[in-house]
């Protein structure tokens, strides 16, 4: 059973509000994010579909990377639903790079 899930990921390195960032989130698959800008730092709003929170989020991260990968993950909102070293730990990547 799936269920919409929605957060936002915040980003250093990457300019996603260019044509070249949209375009390449959208080859990516991540067609379900809303592009931002906000304290400096892009994001991608999400409202992913997904069989569970995590599997929402690990999805979009590698998503998120495979569309740009110089980008950095800095930050994730709602704060709540799971922290860098969870994240990174979940998708096998070392914290910097999740």
């Amino acid at each position: 059973m799936t269920k919409t899930h929605s957060f936002t990921l915040f980003v250093e390195g990457a300019d996603l509000l260019s044509d070249a960032g949209m375009e390449a989130l959208c080859e990516a698959g991540c067609d379900d994010a809303t592009p931002g800008a906000r304290d400096g730092l892009h994001y991608a709003a999400f409202d992913r579909k997904a069989a569970s929170a995590d599997a929402a989020l690990t999805g979009a991260i590698d998503d998120l990377a495979r569309a740009l990968p110089d980008l950095a993950i800095v930050r994730v909102e709602p704060d709540d639903l799971v922290n860098m070293a969870t994240s990174a730990k979940r998708t096998g990547r070392l914290r910097a790079s999740s």
